[in-house]
């Protein structure tokens, strides 16, 4: 992390998970600012969910057994765990260049098909052990 406040953030995002870890559960990756983009209104609205149709913070902790994502809404303060999913079942689908160093992951979570998540550029080396947690390819 490359300021004190990130570093903060990290342990925010940490610290809303630590009692669902189970015992030797160690924390492979955390995304604190990771957010899902605008869902486009195809159907209407969609106001629950993970994937909704504003933009929202979802952050994200992966240990070696599950995936967490978080609820922090429209601020990337986290507020409690919105879903869990066993790391076995979550997909790596791709990741692609945005502006300013960030990257659009998309992750296929089970009940929810294919979601994008857009990342900051000091959150790459988490990205990287995510990706190699999920077992995609580094390139």
């Amino acid at each position: 992390m490359a300021s004190k406040a990130a570093a903060r953030q990290r342990e925010a995002v940490v610290g809303s998970v630590a009692d669902r870890l189970g015992r030797n559960e160690p924390v492979v990756a955390v995304l604190p600012f990771a957010a899902t983009p605008a869902r486009p209104r195809t159907g209407g609205k969609v106001r629950e969910g993970i994937y909704q149709t504003n933009r929202r913070y979802r952050p994200l902790v992966a240990t070696d057994r599950r995936l967490f994502v978080l609820d922090a809404a429209r601020t990337p303060y986290p507020r409690g765990v919105l879903a869990e999913f066993p790391i076995a079942t979550v997909a790596f689908v791709d990741v692609t260049p945005r502006w300013f160093g960030q990257q659009r992951v998309r992750l296929e979570l089970p009940g929810n098909g294919v979601v994008p998540f857009d990342v900051g550029r000091l959150e790459l080396d988490d990205l990287a052990r995510l990706r190699e947690l999920l077992g995609a390819d580094a390139g």
